[in-house]
């Protein structure tokens, strides 16, 4: 019983927030795409959207975990909680959960799902580990040679290596680029970003303006961890500090700050 209650308060929070954020990439695609024919629109509007639920997963957490226990408050479920001896611990735990499988789900997404609404190697130059390509004129510049110009046609998995971020799991190789590498690394991390960035949502229903607070945390921390994923791409940083820098930077928002309330004299 008290599973299903708490269960099903996280799935329709997280439900209600995931369609608004689609509800916005659907606005905001279709005012800045409005004419390209309705089949590029409606393969724009699926990439898009689903690169709002990979990377802003971690927010999306936070944003659900407000709005399940403002709905839980505002229904006296939290209090009949409490009167059974059941505890804030206890809804911590299954907020965590929740954002585990979001996590979860996100990078089985970002895995397998994602890559395949990519255009890989439509047109233009395509910078990878090994060199340039050049799709259109079917070149390839070895940038370990001396710049030496090939006539070649690149693969398909090679293509999509060189943009890490849109890449299929499968593609990406350790031995490859620094931004493959990057990759490797802050995908699951991001999973843990999830879980952590749960954790503040509990609290920031104590906030004056919980919503609004939630989402400039969240932007500025996102700001970060792209930040971080350049560098590392670029060799200015470590790969796995690059590649973790969303889950520490959530889990550190996330850390309970010491009172600053200062003691009154008795």
């Amino acid at each position: 019983m008290i599973t299903r209650i708490i269960g099903r308060s996280l799935l329709q929070s997280h439900t209600l927030v995931t369609i608004g954020t689609l509800g916005l990439v659907l606005v905001t695609v279709t005012v800045e795409q409005a004419d390209v024919p309705w089949s590029d629109l409606a393969h724009s509007l699926v990439l898009h959207g689903l690169l709002a639920v990979v990377w802003l997963g971690p927010l999306l957490c936070g944003l659900a975990t407000i709005l399940t226990v403002t709905s839980m408050k505002h229904r006296g479920e939290l209090t009949a909680l409490a009167c059974m001896g059941i505890g804030p611990a206890k809804l911590r735990v299954a907020i965590l959960g929740a954002g585990a499988i979001v996590g979860a789900m996100a990078f089985v997404i970002g895995a397998a799902v994602l890559p395949e609404f990519v255009a890989v190697g439509g047109h233009g130059w395509v910078w990878t580990g090994e060199g340039i390509w050049h799709t259109d004129a079917r070149l390839f510049v070895d940038m370990s040679d001396g710049g030496q110009v090939l006539a070649a046609m690149p693969g398909e998995l090679d293509l999509q290596r060189g943009e890490p971020r849109l890449a299929s799991w499968a593609s990406l190789r350790w031995s490859g680029s620094l931004g493959e590498q990057v990759e490797i690394v802050s995908r699951p991390a991001r999973i843990l970003a999830c879980i952590g960035f749960s954790a503040p949502g509990m609290r920031a229903v104590g906030w004056r303006r919980p919503w609004v607070s939630m989402v400039v945390v969240g932007v500025v921390l996102l700001a970060i961890e792209m930040m971080g994923w350049a560098m590392g791409a670029q060799g200015r940083v470590s790969v796995f500090v690059s590649g973790t820098v969303a889950m520490w930077v959530w889990i550190l928002a996330a850390w309970p700050q010491p009172s600053m309330r200062r003691s009154r004299p008795v």
